[in-house]
């Protein structure tokens, strides 16, 4: 039977180390995955947010010219000056 030697010893726990390491780096490597797709989930519904945004926007914007139109007619009607 062969005598261990420090020299087994260390090259055993540098290949523990190792293992360790890489299984470290794909742990690591998953979040950063996670992240990313979370990153671009968020980056989409930033989209459609301001997408909606200026939908509601033009929407308030043809309701207020709408409103200001009938206004005037009725201003007119009961013979109001406009401005």
């Amino acid at each position: 039977m062969k005598d261990v030697t420090i020299k087994d010893i260390q090259k055993i726990m540098d290949i523990g180390f190792e293992k360790q390491a890489i299984m470290i780096k794909k742990g690591f490597d998953g979040v950063d995955n996670r992240f990313q797709a979370m990153d671009n989930r968020f980056e989409k519904l930033e989209t459609k947010v301001d997408n909606i945004q200026g939908k509601l926007d033009n929407a308030l914007y043809k309701e207020i010219n709408r409103v200001e139109t009938r206004v005037a007619k009725i201003e007119k009607h009961l013979g109001f000056k406009t401005a």
